[in-house]
């Protein structure tokens, strides 16, 4: 204020104190920060691939936004057996000049008991510590004064309400205790770091699972290889021999035997490969092999097995295929599979009337389709098994008291091949009338075929001279070598080897036509090891040579053909099929001359 001179006269001021308010500001500031960087961290942990890249980087965010000197985690190990809490720390982030303390092996599977019970207690009540070193109790001052800490605020990490372990933030350098604000905030950074952490061991469970899961379908596989190979090899013994002793033996009653032994030893082998190939479909290793295929050729092929059992029940079989019909792009052995499978169980459930089977083009819209019907007058199935014929082990008697054999495989095979194979099925039947099977396959290609009247066989004729052609039989089991000479009397002359030296030796001595070569010769080199030597050899130039073997997975065979081998022949081995086809072979070798 002024006089009327305009001298000043009285002055009026006004003092305030602003500390509050800039301590205020200050924590709103710090307030801030922490959320920022909650949100980066959040970011970090939910993008980076790298979980120890991830860890690495929130600490360092963590530390600079509570000035801390060091963060890191222990984690929490209960042992049961002595009802112990141990922990151990696994991540630590330090500021510049403060000592590491990861590598101390002091801080490995420390008991809670010895050092901090207190910590146990309040964390395992989600509590906290928040403390300057000084007002801990001394035998936890001895414990961090060490470590240069002069004061640590922990917080409890849990992972699905279970306590985990905790984080720890150390002040170094100055004595100062964190705020409730601060506390707040990082038991929020503490809450994602926990989740992140849970992720991240879901993410190892489920790596580890998945790797235990392929081991085992490896083992899987390699034991259903063995398995497969050590069945057959007997079975080649027991049909081969028993499928002579029923031709030679006059009396009825040994002839009945060893019909039943045959029967026995078929039905082993039809069971084993059910299950075999149910093991491949599930373990997801069904290679398919497409080619075109002419159905009616697979039909034919099929139902050549069956005509002795047809006629032994009185069954009458009837085939109705027509002129011309359309090749299918399909993998044949599959398909083999699905109408030998139709048509035994047709065969098995019919006891008197028979079987039809049918073969015919259908217009579906612009698409073309080719129906493989199976149709029988058998006992039926109930509308209540409808479906759960389909499941594997399934039959509609099933128990002590069931009344047909079998494993229960064959409808679950042909309903998964056909679906493999692009195609759909269907089926219609009513107890005491009979089933109607019906498979529908898609058309990719068109030609005119043969009628099956006038067909022809899927090999050559072989016009023998009469110096019989000679076949080299690479196998070192005794009883494959007594049946495939048998097998083969007036068809081909047979020379046998144990091993591949000894194959070598007599293909150096004379000249051989064909050779069959097993894969699993025992101690000595594989037959895969014995192929590759042969095909380096002049000998062997024009000399198809077939894998022989009990090793029958599609895998294998699609292995045996790409190592070279010129074909195939499973184990056991069935008289007619085995004669076919080293027929073929063979005629095939007088071609290649």
């Amino acid at each position: 204020m002024s006089d009327k001179d305009g001298n000043p006269s009285i002055g009026l001021g006004i003092i305030k104190n602003l500390t509050e308010e800039l301590k205020i500001q200050e924590e709103l500031d710090d307030h801030k920060d922490y959320l920022e960087s909650l949100a980066k961290i959040s970011e970090i942990l939910l993008t980076t691939q790298d979980f120890d890249a991830a860890i690495a980087k929130s600490f360092e965010i963590l530390g600079e936004t509570s000035n801390a000197d060091r963060v890191y985690i222990f984690e929490n190990d209960y042992d049961k057996l002595n009802d112990e809490w141990l922990m151990s720390q696994t991540f630590e982030w330090v500021r510049g000049g403060v000592a590491k303390q990861i590598n101390n092996p002091v801080l490995q599977r420390l008991k809670y008991s010895d050092t901090n019970p207190r910590w146990r207690d309040v964390m395992l009540k989600k509590g906290l510590i928040n403390s300057l070193i000084k007002d801990l109790p001394a035998d936890e001052r001895s414990m961090l004064e060490p470590q240069d800490i002069l004061a640590i605020l922990a917080v409890p990490i849990y992972l699905q309400n279970e306590w985990w372990g905790f984080i720890g933030f150390d002040n170094c350098k100055t004595e100062k205790k964190y705020s409730i604000a601060e506390e707040s905030m990082l038991q929020s950074a503490a809450m994602a770091i926990g989740a992140a952490i849970n992720r991240e061991q879901i993410n190892r469970q489920l790596i580890e699972a998945k790797t235990k899961a392929e081991e085992m379908n490896r083992l899987k596989s390699i034991f259903l290889a063995n398995m497969s190979h050590e069945l057959r090899t007997p079975l080649i013994g027991i049909l081969g021999f028993a499928e002579i002793l029923s031709e030679e033996v006059d009396d009825p009653y040994f002839k009945k035997l060893t019909d039943s032994i045959y029967k026995a030893g078929q039905r082993l082998s039809n069971s084993l490969s059910l299950i075999l190939d149910l093991s491949r479909i599930e373990a997801d290793k069904l290679t398919l092999n497409l080619e075109d295929v002419d159905i009616i050729d697979v039909v034919l092929e099929t139902t050549s097995y069956f005509d002795q059992e047809i006629v032994k029940k009185g069954l009458f079989l009837n085939i109705n295929t027509p002129d011309e019909i359309p090749l299918l792009k399909s993998d044949k052995r599959m398909l083999l599979t699905i109408v030998d499978n139709l048509l035994s169980n047709a065969i098995k459930f019919t006891h008197e009337g028979g079987i039809d089977i049918i073969v015919k083009t259908e217009k579906s819209g612009s698409t073309s389709v080719v129906n493989l019907i199976v149709r029988d007058s058998g006992i039926g199935i109930s509308q209540d098994f409808m479906d759960v014929i389909f499941d594997e082990f399934r039959q509609v008697s099933e128990g002590l008291d069931r009344a047909f054999e079998g494993v229960g495989l064959g409808l679950t095979i042909i309903k998964k091949f056909t679906e493999k194979l692009g195609g759909s099925l269907s089926l219609n039947s009513m107890v005491g009338l009979g089933s109607t099977f019906t498979i529908s396959f898609p058309v990719v290609a068109r030609r005119t075929v043969v009628s099956p009247e006038s067909g022809s066989e899927d090999f050559h004729p072989l016009h023998l001279d009469s110096q019989l052609k000679r076949i080299l039989l690479v196998d070192d089991d005794v009883p494959t070598h007594t049946l495939v000479k048998i097998f083969s009397k007036n068809i081909a002359n047979i020379d046998f080897a144990f091993n591949g030296e000894e194959a070598i030796r007599i293909a150096l001595r004379r000249k051989i036509d064909l050779v069959l070569l097993d894969i699993n010769l025992g101690s000595s080199p594989s037959g895969i090891s014995v192929l590759r030597r042969m095909k380096q050899m002049k000998e062997f130039k024009d000399v198809p040579i077939l894998a022989f073997t009990a090793y029958t997975t599609t895998t294998d065979k699609h292995k045996f053909f790409e190592e070279g081998f010129d074909g195939y022949i499973s184990k056991p081995l069935i008289k007619a099929d085995f004669q076919r086809s080293i027929k073929k072979y063979l005629s095939e070798a007088i071609n290649y001359l």
